[in-house]
């Protein structure tokens, strides 16, 4: 099934941001690649799948308009992940994580009110 979960992690499920083609990949299997499957529904989660270099693998850090979010490798500033292109959706979970949810993509309104839309670097 290759779902994208949140859970406790240890270094070799971390998932690393190759900059030469925007994609996100499982630390242990850079062969994989972090694969958008819709939007807006918690039963479109985001999927781990073979990389093909195709638009639903590429991922954009660059932050939102007029703010400093996006990648950021100073661990104390969460940043937002977004499908490329598509700056109006961020990756999401909805709210404060719990072990074994679902990661999704959403329309960012909502999650940035409740901070959902904010990850951080670790490593």
């Amino acid at each position: 099934n290759n779902l994208i979960e949140i859970d406790h992690c240890n270094r070799a499920d971390y998932f690393q941001y190759y900059g030469e083609d925007s994609s996100y990949r499982p630390y242990s299997n850079p062969e994989l690649c972090v694969t958008e499957d819709g939007f807006d529904k918690e039963s479109r989660p985001l999927r781990l799948k073979k990389c093909d270099g195709g638009i639903k693998q590429k991922w954009d850090n660059s932050g939102y308009p007029n703010s400093d979010v996006g990648f950021n490798f100073d661990k104390s500033k969460p940043w937002e992940i977004h499908p490329e292109s598509k700056m109006d959706k961020c990756v999401t979970q909805m709210h404060h994580p719990k072990a074994h949810e679902r990661v999704f993509i959403r329309r960012c309104q909502k999650p940035r009110i409740n901070t959902t839309s904010k990850w951080v670097t670790y490593g």
